[in-house]
């Protein structure tokens, strides 16, 4: 069980508040029954949590600022959606990594005279990123999204770092189970540099996807296209048709 120590603004140290991430309960966060501050006006400095799926760690949330507000649409807010704020935030994401057939073998018809195998290209899998398990819960009920600004998501196999993407602000969407970034989207995987101004990650399929101008610069040399599609790894970049 790990535990926050919470600074809320305009209390003494005595009266902080205390969370507990309870891994018995799906990793909830309850908030100090002493504490009579509105939820929706609680700031929080030094956050963490690390969620876990059984004894794997799966996910790890930290920022130098946590806020739970209202959800809005539009100026008007809504009681039954809320919504958690970071600043500053990075999250990494702890996956799998497997071999897969890349789409140009997954293209070709069998060739009994075809010498050799075409190369397999390694995958990172996150599927547990969304599961009950993992997410916190916050303390109170319908958390439909949580946002970061600024953002660096740092994804990693079982050895290493593998990918990151910084963003000048991204939301997790809770029900859509995606992340959404937006602003100066810069995504480095090896000696792969993709830029651009939003993108989308699902982890379940474990793609990257933007349908805005895209800038990448490879080992090779650099290309401008209009939308891509690619894996996590950024092995495979192609054109994009469908919408974030």
């Amino acid at each position: 069980m790990s535990v926050f120590i919470i600074s809320l603004m305009g209390l003494t140290i005595g009266a902080t508040g205390l969370f507990c991430w309870q891994s018995s309960s799906g990793n909830k966060v309850e908030l100090d029954k002493r504490q009579e501050t509105p939820w929706h006006r609680v700031q929080i400095t030094g956050f963490r949590f690390d969620g876990y799926r059984g004894e794997k760690r799966v996910i790890t949330i930290k920022a130098d600022q946590f806020t739970i507000e209202r959800g809005k649409i539009g100026h008007l807010s809504f009681g039954l959606m809320n919504v958690a704020k970071l600043k500053n935030g990075i999250i990494h994401l702890y996956g799998n990594s497997t071999a897969g057939a890349s789409s140009s073998e997954k293209a070709l018809e069998p060739n009994p005279e075809r010498e050799g195998e075409e190369p397999t290209a390694r995958k990172l899998e996150l599927n547990d990123v969304f599961h009950n398990e993992a997410m916190p819960s916050f303390g109170v009920k319908r958390v439909t999204s949580i946002t970061l600004e600024p953002i660096q998501l740092i994804l990693h196999d079982e050895k290493s770092v593998v990918s990151e993407i910084s963003a000048a602000f991204a939301t997790i969407r809770v029900k859509e189970r995606d992340i959404l970034f937006k602003g100066s989207v810069r995504v480095v995987s090896g000696q792969t540099t993709l830029l651009t101004e939003t993108l989308s990650l699902d982890p379940l399929k474990g793609i990257l996807r933007s349908e805005d101008q895209v800038f990448v610069h490879e080992a090779t040399g650099a290309k401008e296209i209009k939308g891509i599609v690619t894996d996590l790894l950024l092995s495979e970049v192609g054109p994009s048709s469908g919408r974030l």
